[in-house]
């Protein structure tokens, strides 16, 4: 099965994204919000379900594709240095 995985990611935690105001997120089957720390290489440290999609395997699944399989872009500090951050990350199917 090919899961078709969208990221919206946020360079801090102060707030979830509404997802509700992505069209594409708003008429998905499954859909879970994922909270994922990133280190300052871009490796995901950890990833945390905040919200299920209802299927505790499938949001597993979409949390070991971002730990195992992405680097993503750091965010970076007003000096323009990689810096840890904490990202809210709706998904969906």
């Amino acid at each position: 099965m090919i899961y078709s995985l969208a990221l919206i990611l946020l360079a801090t935690s102060a707030a979830a994204p509404d997802p509700a105001s992505n069209a594409n997120y708003a008429n998905a089957g499954k859909k879970a919000l994922l909270k994922v720390d990133v280190a300052k290489d871009g490796s995901v440290d950890s990833c945390e379900v905040l919200k299920t999609s209802g299927d505790a395997a499938w949001d597993l699944k979409m949390c070991n594709i971002l730990a195992f399989n992405k680097k993503l872009k750091p965010t970076l500090n007003a000096k323009g240095r990689p810096i840890a951050s904490t990202r809210i990350v709706p998904i969906w199917q």
